[in-house]
């Protein structure tokens, strides 16, 4: 017998994209005010969504979110969402797209499957307060400080703040399922046929098959599909399909035929057809304007320099160095070094005092620990060392750095 789901609020339009994703929205931080109504919308990628002031609702697949000060959400490319704001007021709202593919090694890679359960099964949007508040308000300060830079340094340090983001996300959706374990029997099948359709869409989905795993007719499932997103099935398992080959075409190792067998088409042909169809142009020209578009940071590195940047994002606290790091991946540390240097025009030691130092700066703007416990706390093993190194970065000493911090604040 199937489970009974609550019923979805239908849509009342078709779902538009690019409202909030797009080439020129990639690692810039959006201030979006919502005064009434924004109408249904699919994004391609997904968004992290906090609300600065005021209050409203956000509607996804059918639930009705409350928003208020201090809410944070993740929005994913199978959650179809509209915004309202309460009569009278306005919601002010900091929006950044989470480009999965390129900052994909700061986060699933290094999740174990209960986590990413968590995920799956949690709700997409947490009222923060505290310390979780504090911490969240201040990443997206230091994203929005590097909000004009485009050099390879900036949009490193960027994609770090993303990851981030999601490393809290993920704690929030794990300690929420510990509590809700069955949490997903309140959603709306359309939702939960969405989310299976997104995750298994590399695999040869049919559509009696599917409606058969939840005890559903071929009629009901494209139903409840249309009532949430506004898309049959056929359509949702294109779209997943191709926003799954757009990251992919991302690094350009990667052959077209390879893609296209890997995101679950039956022929290349077919895959050409439909991405065209979809993106409004092919494949090829996908590739060659998502890299080489202007203000669009998005050429990829090979596996091997995303090892060692996930290796660095996930370590960057302890005592590493590049010696213990290269016996880790079994690296060796000349190839680290032409890799970093060829890549990212940068260095191990260079990466590794920037995630230091922009950690350091978080914890000196929202916390009131001493120097020498933050420095101790983001990696450096002397106050010293760290006092150097941040007054040659920021022309300041880190005292001074909270000194100004805290008088501009007040």
């Amino acid at each position: 017998m199937a489970a009974q789901q609550k019923a979805a609020k239908p849509l009342c339009g078709k779902p538009a994209s690019g409202i909030f994703s797009g080439p020129d929205k990639y690692l810039h931080l959006q201030k979006v005010t919502v005064r009434d109504h924004i109408s249904p919308v699919a994004e391609d990628d997904s968004l992290f969504l906090y609300v600065k002031s005021g209050t409203g609702f956000i509607t996804i697949n059918g639930l009705v979110f409350e928003l208020k000060p201090g809410c944070f959400a993740w929005l994913q490319s199978y959650h179809v969402f509209s915004l309202e704001s309460v009569w009278g007021e306005s919601l002010e709202l900091l929006v950044a797209v989470y480009d999965y593919p390129l900052s994909c090694y700061m986060t699933f890679r290094g999740h174990t499957e209960k986590r990413l359960w968590s995920f799956a099964a949690a709700v997409p949007v947490y009222p923060l307060e505290g310390s979780a508040r504090n911490r969240v308000e201040g990443l997206f300060r230091e994203f929005e400080s590097y909000d004009a830079d485009q050099d390879s340094g900036s949009n490193l340090i960027k994609c770090s703040i993303l990851g981030q983001l999601s490393e809290i996300f993920f704690d929030l959706c794990y300690q929420y399922t510990r509590v809700h374990p069955y949490v997903q029997s309140e959603w709306p099948m359309g939702w939960i046929l969405s989310l299976f359709i997104s995750y298994y869409c590399s695999e040869d989905l049919d559509p009696k098959d599917v409606a058969d795993t939840f005890g559903i007719s071929v009629a009901t499932l494209n139903r409840e599909l249309r009532i949430i997103t506004g898309l049959n099935f056929s359509q949702s398992l294109n779209r997943a399909r191709i926003n799954l080959a757009a990251g992919a075409i991302l690094f350009s190792e990667l052959s077209f035929h390879f893609i296209s067998t890997y995101c679950g088409f039956r022929s290349e042909v077919a895959f050409y057809r439909t991405f065209k169809e979809l993106k409004g142009m092919t494949p090829q020209e996908y590739r060659e304007y998502s890299v080489t578009a202007p203000g669009t940071p998005r050429k990829m590195v090979s596996e091997t320099v995303e090892r060692i940047l996930y290796y660095i994002h996930s370590n960057y606290r302890e005592q590493i160095s590049l010696k213990s790091m290269a016996q880790e991946l079994y690296i060796s540390e000349n190839i680290i070094r032409t890799l970093l240097s060829n890549n990212l025009h940068t260095s191990f030691k260079d990466i590794l005092a920037t995630y230091r130092i922009r950690y350091a700066e978080a914890l000196l703007v929202v916390t009131d620990l001493p120097i020498l416990d933050i420095s101790l706390a983001s990696g450096f093993n002397s106050e010293r060392t760290f006092t150097r190194l941040f007054k040659e970065r920021n022309s300041i000493t880190p005292s001074a750095y909270r000194s100004q911090y805290l008088g501009e604040s007040t």
